[in-house]
């Protein structure tokens, strides 16, 4: 960081499904090397270049039986103030 610039880099993974053809997956990994600048007392980013690392091709093998298997351990998404993102302090409940 230096004064009102910043540089980050954030890697990510990516798994994507599609309906057809039938249990599909796109996996991809990389980077995004991005510029930020504060501006009026704000954080934004105003430069990105994202870095693919590696694409695959694979098909599904997350079936329901899996799902249902995970459900102990994995919370929904709810897009609202009751998602995990907002839970202070974080308390993960394992072994239930």
């Amino acid at each position: 960081m230096n004064g009102d610039e910043a540089h980050a880099e954030t890697y990510y993974l990516f798994v994507g499904t599609d309906r057809e053809p039938a249990n599909h997956m796109t996996l991809s990994g990389g980077r995004y090397v991005d510029r930020l600048e504060r501006r009026d007392g704000a954080w934004a980013i105003v430069d990105r270049v994202c870095v693919v690392e590696w694409n695959a091709e694979s098909v599904s093998q997350i079936t329901d039986d899996v799902i249902a298997m995970m459900a102990d351990s994995m919370r929904v998404a709810s897009h609202d103030t009751t998602d995990p993102s907002y839970d202070r302090p974080l308390v993960a409940l394992r072994g239930r």
